[in-house]
């Protein structure tokens, strides 16, 4: 073949090849999308109230500096009387186009937990783009406040407690944050109580230039069972809850009144296990928990055998007492009735699938704590072993 007939040849070849490749003609830049970060659910009027917050990526993508403003944070307001006709209604009024493909934050008002909580799960699942990861709080306060927080040293408002409450709870676990994986998950099982972070402003501890800032609280904890919001339990009321969380990472212990403490500890990750057995027709329940700490702060001269007994009976008042407290509200706060599901079915099946268990104080038979001091800071103390 000639070189005439090679150039006949190869350039359509070519020319074919060049059109059959993609590209990028309907890119459209960062700042053309309209991201949402969060979502928030209400229910007013016979209609479901769909808030949106939207970031201004020109700052949030700045995490080098700090701004010298605070990052814009947009409102989104939308509403129908079913979830999708006010998303639908978000995407009337947005003047860019909107992906809910990186929201990281789901809000529950008190209002919207009154209705059917499944079927808002319903729809959120079959809609792709959002995804499992979000995490998923409950409130009481207006969605467009909770929304409009700004965050502490004009940093991006996706590093806050609604977007990253995992940072947070690695250094105050009391409530752990809930992704919607495992919402929608438990919402599944049988006899499963899911506890939904409470999620608040508060402007008293934060001050910015002498006026007050308001941030971000997780003060409690709504108890979802069957779909449904059973109760809100304060975080005081709850503080066993963090002996049986497996993801827990510091739990800061105070020992003696809260008025005239004794000493202040910190402990970390305990394990947890829970023996289920029978009496009198009825499961109880044996709790065995691990764990260990240091002294963070010591009040009064007490010996290690003597705080470390302290320590003991702390956690298991703590275990007791919210247990108890879940009870008066008919709320089984540790899933003891999912623990009878999964390790002894037959049983359960006997139980009526767990309608016929009842739960009493005297239902967790012994709680066998092993709680450990390693070490007391920076000052000597005397050797825990």
């Amino acid at each position: 073949m000639n070189a005439r007939w090679k150039l006949l040849v190869i350039i359509p070849l070519a020319a074919m090849i060049l059109l059959g490749l993609p590209g990028c003609w309907d890119a459209k830049n960062i700042q053309d999308i309209n991201y949402i970060a969060a979502i928030g659910i209400d229910y007013e009027g016979g209609k479901y109230v769909i808030y949106t917050q939207s970031l201004d990526f020109t700052n949030v993508a700045k995490q080098e500096t700090k701004a010298n403003e605070p990052a814009p944070i947009w409102v989104g307001r939308g509403t129908g009387f079913t979830l999708d006709m006010a998303v639908n209604d978000i995407y009337n009024i947005s003047p860019l186009r909107v992906l809910f493909e990186h929201t990281s934050a789901l809000i529950i008002t008190e209002r919207a937990m009154k209705h059917n909580i499944n079927h808002m799960m319903d729809a959120l699942r079959r809609y792709r783009e959002v995804r499992y990861t979000p995490w998923v709080f409950g409130t009481k306060e207006p969605l467009d406040k909770l929304l409009s927080v700004t965050n502490v040293f004009n940093i991006s408002p996706i590093t806050s407690l609604l977007h990253h409450p995992e940072d947070v709870y690695q250094q105050s676990s009391f409530i752990a944050p809930v992704p919607l994986q495992k919402v929608t998950s438990e919402l599944g099982e049988p006899t499963s109580s899911i506890l939904l972070p409470s999620l608040i402003t508060q402007d008293t501890q934060w001050v910015q230039n002498g006026k007050p800032s308001g941030q971000y609280l997780i003060n409690g904890a709504y108890i979802i069972a069957n779909g449904e919001n059973k109760k809100w339990m304060s975080w005081r009321d709850l503080m066993g809850l963090r002996w049986l969380t497996r993801t827990t990472a510091r739990a800061p212990v105070v020992i003696g009144q809260e008025k005239k403490p004794v000493a202040v500890l910190s402990m970390y990750y305990p394990v947890s296990s829970v023996q289920v057995t029978m009496k009198n027709n009825q499961p109880v329940f044996r709790i065995k928990l691990k764990v260990s700490g240091h002294l963070d702060e010591m009040l009064e001269n007490v010996q290690v055998a003597e705080l470390r007994r302290l320590l003991n009976e702390k956690i298991e008042k703590d275990i007791r007492q919210t247990f108890e407290k879940g009870l008066e509200y008919g709320l089984d706060i540790y899933n003891l009735k999912n623990e009878v599901y999964r390790k002894k079915l037959k049983l359960w099946k006997a139980l009526g699938n767990g309608k016929e268990i009842r739960l009493t104080p005297e239902s967790i038979a012994s709680i066998e704590i092993n709680a450990d001091i390693h070490h007391s800071g920076a000052y000597k103390f005397v050797n825990p072993k």
